[in-house]
């Protein structure tokens, strides 16, 4: 999986004009354990994790997450995100939550101390610990 993103604001209000792209690329890599358990690990390497800095450069993190399914409708996720520490960003990311299935729909209410969605925003890490 791959992906960019563009951040004029953030970069502008750093007062680097031209570091707004950030780009990823993550290889996922899932196993089932028994019959109600599943892990995974994503290495990730990611280009310009800190726009805010005039120089890009590239950084690895890894996440690794577990799944329990207590049955055919309902599991728990437990996911860290191994992350470069930084000033700005000093925690990793810590992510539990609860899926329910129903006909045809998941839900999931998530848990995290995750600021944003996009992979090369919390990739970085968080300042929630």
């Amino acid at each position: 999986m791959e992906g960019v993103a563009f951040n004029f604001g953030a970069a502008e209000e750093a007062g680097v004009s031209s570091n707004e792209a950030q780009s990823y690329a993550q290889l996922i890599v899932n196993a089932g354990l028994r019959d109600r358990f599943a892990v995974s690990i994503v290495p990730t390497v990611f280009r310009n994790p800190r726009i805010e800095d005039v120089d890009a450069e590239g950084e690895l993190a890894r996440g690794v997450d577990g799944q329990y399914y207590g049955s055919d409708s309902a599991s728990l996720l437990a996911e860290w995100v191994v992350s470069t520490k930084s000033v700005a960003y000093p925690n990793d990311a810590l992510t539990f939550s609860l899926q329910l299935k129903t006909r045809g729909h998941f839900f999931k209410v998530l848990f995290t101390n995750q600021v944003r969605m996009n992979p090369t925003q919390f990739l970085v890490g968080t300042p929630f610990g």
